[in-house]
Order: structure tokens, then sequence, then C-alpha cells
């Protein structure tokens, strides 16, 4: 009898636990999350090959803002995402928010 709660305590935690970790293979690692990031960036600034590809100046990968002429800076948000998409899984694409400068193909 001892034993038998024993073993329904272990498969009972053991269920728990991976009833609580299936989650956790939905969601895409961070280094594709970045990798989708940086490519929606970059081809802005090959989007603008004169106003912003000749003259960048750096991308500031965390506050997701490409540096570029005098003090110009475009600026990144990230998506919302769909109310139907289930609530774990990849993040929302990044879309361009706007600039401080002008920029014209």
């Amino acid at each position: 009898m001892k034993r038998t709660l024993i073993y329904l305590k272990v498969m009972l935690a053991a269920g728990l636990l991976y009833c609580v970790s299936i989650p956790t293979f939905a969601i895409l690692p961070p280094q594709y999350e970045n990798a989708k990031d940086l490519k929606v960036m970059t081809d802005f600034i090959y989007q603008y090959p004169i106003d912003v590809l000749a003259k960048l100046r750096g991308i500031d990968f965390v506050e997701r803002k490409i540096i570029f002429g005098d003090n110009c800076v475009a600026t990144f948000v990230r998506g919302k995402k769909n109310p139907c998409d289930p609530p774990i899984g990849p993040a929302a694409p990044l879309i361009f928010e706007n600039s401080s400068c002008e920029v014209a193909k």
C-alpha cells in the first residue's frame, strides 16, 4: 500500500511536469526571433539605398532602431498578434513605425 502511494505521487509529479513543459516547445528560440527581426531591419536599410544605406551609422538591436545620416533614427515596433492565435508561439513581427528624417528610394 505504501509503495503504491509513493508510485502514485511520483507518476502524478511526472505527469504534472510533462504538462507544464509542453508549451515551451512551441516558443521559437531567441536566435530565430532575432534573425527574423534583423531581416526586417536590414530589408528596410536596403529598401532605401541613398538615404539609409549610404548614410548608415548603426543598428541598435535592443531598442529596435536604425541610426543613419545626421542623427536620423528609424524606429521599429513589435506588431500586434492576432487575438485568435494561441498566446504561446512566435512573437509578432517587427514593423516600421516611423523615421525622424524623411527617406526616399
